[in-house]
């Protein structure tokens, strides 16, 4: 009998992380940042070219080459996906509990960066896709909004009213990608990368942003910074780009006797 591979359904992701402490192996992978202003002054960025999971963590990839396609995969479609934390703002620095400068920076980089993005898909020396990032909704990711009454105008907070703002590019629905008109077929161990490319204007942007800083949660004595036993930890900002397709793999049971 013939031996042969058979297609099942896969995801290849790959995700550029933003954030103030890395932790273990995390300081050492290519592409990550611990600044906007870092992130910003690098105007091209590369999905599927330089990290994978051993590196990342499965959470961020799952690739298992650096920079080629790990088995022979038909790519359908394709998605980008900005997140940020859930809150209006991160607390600029300890001790500092009014409304810091950067209020808006997670809904402008979930919500407006998108749109002063470029996006290409290469596939060895071929361009396949050239677009920006409102082109390739992700087609997942949370959905939800909401205020709640700020804290009595006798504590440190003076009465500041809290929000939740937390969604993602599109509606998050699976057919909500970008969908090639004809698949697209990926050799095995061929390379394969999707750049990112920020414009002048979020550039200049980003270069003014502090941070990333930190979730709080608690409520610390007044007067006083908020320790880590208070309610302390970075936050994460992550643009993850994920290709569904289907991939060829050996049939189950084909080395069996």
């Amino acid at each position: 009998m013939q031996m042969q591979n058979v297609l099942e359904p896969w995801t290849i992701y790959d995700s550029i992380v933003i954030s103030s402490q890395m932790y273990g192996n995390e300081a050492n992978v290519q592409g990550w940042f611990t600044s906007f202003q870092a992130f910003g002054q690098q105007q091209e960025h590369r999905f599927f070219k330089s990290r994978n999971e051993a590196m990342c963590g499965l959470a961020y990839n799952n690739q298992q080459s650096q920079d080629r396609s790990d088995f022979a995969f038909h790519a359908l479609s394709i998605g980008i996906a900005f997140q940020g934390p859930s809150q209006p703002w991160d607390n600029h620095v300890a001790g500092e509990f009014a409304p810091p400068p950067g209020i808006n920076i997670p809904n402008f980089f979930q919500f407006d960066l998108p749109n002063h993005v470029g996006i290409e898909f290469r596939l060895a020396q071929d361009v396949r896709l050239d677009a920006s990032p409102y082109h390739m909704p992700p087609g997942y990711g949370p959905r939800v909004s909401g205020v709640s009454q700020g804290l009595d105008a006798a504590t440190t907070w003076e009465g500041y009213t809290s929000a939740v703002v937390v969604g993602t590019q599109g509606e998050p629905t699976k057919d909500n990608r970008f969908y090639f008109k004809s698949e697209i077929a990926i050799p095995r161990n061929e390379t394969f990368e999707v750049r990112l490319t920020l414009s002048e204007y979020a550039r200049r942007i980003l270069a003014q942003f502090t941070g990333p800083w930190s979730y709080m949660w608690g409520y610390p004595v007044t007067g006083e910074a908020p320790t880590i036993a208070q309610g302390r930890f970075p936050t994460r900002y992550v643009i993850q780009c994920a290709i569904h397709g289907l991939r060829e793999v050996q049939q189950r049971g084909a080395l069996s006797a």
